[in-house]
């Protein structure tokens, strides 16, 4: 038996050490990535702090928007990492320059519209009535069917006076309707 506690002992001191040695491997390799990311973001500061430096020289060195003649050059201000506002300004000077600035004389907002002549009494009738042609064209032909059936029911009433030898009275007198005397006037 004691031969087993001594094997079951040093398996387990032998397990001990094992996981001991592991741990430190493990905590090595935590602290080399540590220093290997600290590494790291030390070389992007430099660079970021070297491409700002850049970034601001060349904002530094960009002309005036406005200085630049016409033909001149916008290249430097439609860069990547150039100001928004001095990029705006540059655009805004590059648009006001001249060749840009001409209107073709086709816009119809460009017009006046607000002085408009005053139409004569003959040329507001002749709009009115190309306007309206239409509707007179309808009341015309309203009128032209209630003469119509006007003249149907005479006839009509003739036929049965015809029949009726009591009716020898003359047929009612067709009286022109309203549409009728309007029809008339515009004719005129």
């Amino acid at each position: 038996m004691a031969n087993s506690k001594s094997g079951l002992f040093s398996r387990w001191q032998q397990r001990l050490t094992k996981v001991k040695e592991e741990e430190q491997a493990q905590q090595i390799a935590e602290q080399e990535a540590q220093e290997q990311q600290k590494q790291q973001l030390a070389q992007a500061e430099a660079e970021s702090v070297e491409t700002e430096d850049a970034e601001a020289q060349q904002q530094q060195e960009l002309p005036d928007p406005e200085s630049i003649e016409e033909g001149g050059s916008f290249a430097d201000f439609l860069k990547e990492g150039v100001d928004p506002t001095k990029k705006k300004q540059a655009l805004r000077a590059l648009w006001s320059q001249p060749q840009y600035n001409i209107t073709d004389g086709m816009a119809e907002y460009a017009l006046d519209y607000s002085n408009q002549p005053k139409l004569t009494a003959q040329a507001a009738k002749e709009v009115a009535k190309q306007v309206f042609r239409h509707l007179d064209a309808k009341l015309e032909e309203e009128r032209k069917q209630q003469e119509a059936e006007q003249l149907r029911l005479a006839q009509q009433q003739q036929a049965e006076g015809q029949n009726d030898p009591a009716a020898d009275a003359e047929p009612p007198a067709i009286e022109p309707s309203d549409s009728e005397e309007q029809g008339d006037t515009r004719q005129s």
